[in-house]
C-alpha cells in the first residue's frame, strides 16, 4: 500500500479566475458597476465579505490500495455566491430546494450548528438570502475510489503537458470528486499545478488530454479547436457488427438533462457531425472497434450518434438502456427517469462504525463495495489530436487491437510531436500499436480551418 498524508486545500472556487467571479456576481444580479437611483454605488457592494473557508486547510490522506487511488474522508468546505434565482429564500428552504444532498433534517442540524454559513457567519433557518451573499456549507466528504492506472505523460514542453488519461478519472474538482481528479493528480504525482484543460473528456472517458501551463496557450488551443483546424481521432468498442463502409452522422443533437447527462438526436438540436470507419470486427464477442472522427464538439457527440445509428458503445450506462429501444412516446423521459431512480442509494449499512466517523454524515454509516471494471470504464478512448503544426497521441488500449490481424506495414509511430516536430514516445503501460485506418499525418498538417 502506497500512503501519502498530504495538507491540500479543500476549495473549489478559491481560483476562480476575476472574470468567472465576475461572471458569478452578473448571474446572481451583484453587478458592482449597479447603481441606485441617486447615482451613487450601492451600499450593499461595500460590506465587506468574510471568506467562510478555514484558513488552514484539514490534511488530506491520500493512499492506494486494491488497484484504487482513494482519499480517507475530510472535512471540506464549499462556497459560492448567491445567484439571483436565490434572492428571497431562506438558507433552509436553498438547500432543501436547490442541492438535495441530504434530507431535511440533516440541514436543520447543519445549519443550528453553524455548519453551513452565510458570509462567515451563523444564521437562522429563517435567514433570507440577498444579493451579494456568500453561502457556505462545511461537510465530510467521502470521494469515491478511481483507478489506480498512471497518468502517463505523452508530451511536456514550455507551453502544454500532454497526458493519457486513465478511465474513471475526472478531470476537474466536481460533484464527490476533488482530490481524485486529474488536476490534483498531476500535481501529487507529477509536480504539475495549476494547468488549464484545452478540451473535455468525460470521466468515464480514456485516453489523451491536453492540458496547458498558462491562459495564454490553453486559448490559443481552445481557439483552433472552435475554429475546426484541430482534427480529433477516438476508438470505440461498440456492439454488433459495424457498416465496412464509412459511415458519416450529421444528425442533430439536443442536451436534455445536464445533470445526469442524457443526449438525444433532436430537430431542434445543434449541428453535429461525426464520421465513422470500422477497424476491425470481434465475433467472438458481436463487437465492432471503430474509428470516429467528430468534427463539432457537443457533449457525448460520439456516444449519441452511435446509439442513434443502431451500434451503441459496448456497457455504456446511458444509452445502451432497453428504454431507447422502445418505440413509444416519450423515450427521453422514460431514460431521465431511469436514471435518476438509479441515483438511489445502493449502499448498505456499514457493519463497523470508524472511531473518527462525523456523527451528522451519512456517509460514515453506509458502506459501498469497490465499483466493478463496467462502473470505472467505457469503451471509448481518446487517440489523436491535430493542429496547426503540432499532433499528439496515445497507443490503442488493449480492448481496442486486432489480435486477429497484424498490419502489412508498419503502423506509424504512435509518439506526441510538438511545435518544434520534435517526437517523444508515449509512455503508456499494457498498451499497443494502433493499427490502419489511421488518419495520415500529411492530413493531419492539412486539418481543416473551416
Amino acid at each position: 500500500e502506497l500512503s501519502l498524508e498530504l495538507s491540500l486545500p479543500c476549495r473549489v472556487m478559491a481560483s476562480a479566475s476575476s472574470s468567472n467571479k465576475r461572471a458569478l456576481d452578473e448571474e446572481a444580479g451583484d453587478d458592482p458597476g449597479n447603481k441606485d437611483n441617486n447615482g451613487s454605488k450601492n451600499k450593499q457592494h461595500k460590506r465587506k465579505r468574510q471568506d467562510p473557508r478555514p484558513a488552514t486547510p484539514d490534511p488530506v490522506h491520500c493512499y492506494v490500495s486494491d488497484g484504487f487511488r482513494r482519499v480517507k474522508p475530510y472535512f471540506f468546505t464549499f462556497t459560492t455566491h448567491a445567484k439571483g434565482r436565490w434572492l428571497g429564500k431562506t438558507v433552509f428552504e436553498l438547500f432543501i430546494s436547490e442541492f438535495q444532498c441530504d434530507n431535511h433534517d440533516y440541514y436543520h442540524k447543519a445549519i443550528k450548528q453553524g455548519r453551513i454559513q452565510v458570509n462567515g457567519e451563523q444564521v437562522s433557518e429563517d435567514y433570507v438570502i440577498k444579493n451579494g451573499d456568500v453561502i457556505a456549507h462545511r461537510l465530510h466528504r467521502h470521494e469515491p475510489p478511481v483507478s489506480d492506472q498512471p497518468i502517463a505523460i505523452v508530451h511536456e514542453d514550455d507551453d502544454v503537458i500532454v497526458v493519457d488519461k486513465p478511465a474513471s478519472v475526472p478531470v476537474h474538482p466536481s460533484g464527490r470528486y476533488h482530490h481524485n481528479t486529474l488536476v490534483m493528480l498531476l500535481g501529487r504525482e507529477h509536480n504539475v499545478f495549476n494547468t488549464h484543460s484545452c478540451h473535455r473528456l468525460d470521466r468515464l472517458t480514456s485516453g489523451l488530454l491536453i492540458t496547458a501551463k498558462s491562459k495564454a496557450a490553453a486559448k490559443r488551443i481552445q481557439t483552433q479547436i472552435q475554429e475546426r483546424q484541430v482534427e480529433k481521432q477516438y476508438v470505440c468498442q461498440v456492439v454488433g457488427l459495424f457498416p465496412r463502409e464509412p459511415v458519416v452522422c450529421d444528425a442533430p443533437i439536443l442536451q436534455v438533462d445536464h445533470k445526469l447527462g442524457v443526449c438525444t438526436v433532436s430537430p431542434t438540436g445543434k449541428p453535429s457531425s461525426t464520421e465513422f470507419e470500422l477497424m476491425h470486427h470481434k465475433p467472438k464477442e458481436n463487437a465492432s472497434v471503430v474509428l470516429c472522427k467528430p468534427k463539432t464538439g457537443r457533449m457525448h457527440q460520439i456516444r449519441v450518434h452511435l446509439r442513434h445509428l443502431g451500434f451503441p458503445i459496448l456497457q455504456d450506462p446511458v444509452y445502451t438502456l432497453e428504454e431507447w429501444t422502445r418505440s413509444e412516446p416519450n423515450t427521453v423521459e422514460r431514460v431521465v427517469a431511469k436514471l435518476g431512480s438509479g441515483l438511489i442509494e445502493t449502499a448498505v449499512p456499514a457493519p463497523v462504525i470508524a472511531d473518527d466517523a462525523d456523527p451528522m454524515c451519512r456517509e460514515c454509516k453506509l458502506f459501498r463495495p469497490d465499483p466493478k471494471p463496467s462502473e470505472q470504464r467505457l469503451f471509448l478512448h481518446a487517440v489523436r489530436y491535430c493542429g496547426p503544426g503540432w499532433q499528439y497521441e496515445t497507443k490503442l488500449p488493449a480492448w481496442a487491437v486486432n489480435e486477429e490481424h497484424t498490419p502489412q506495414t508498419p503502423p506509424t509511430d504512435h509518439s506526441a510531436v510538438g511545435p518544434t516536430g520534435v517526437s517523444v514516445a508515449a509512455a503508456t503501460d499494457k498498451a499497443a500499436p494502433v493499427p490502419a485506418p489511421v488518419l495520415d499525418v500529411t492530413e493531419c498538417a492539412a486539418a481543416k480551418k473551416n
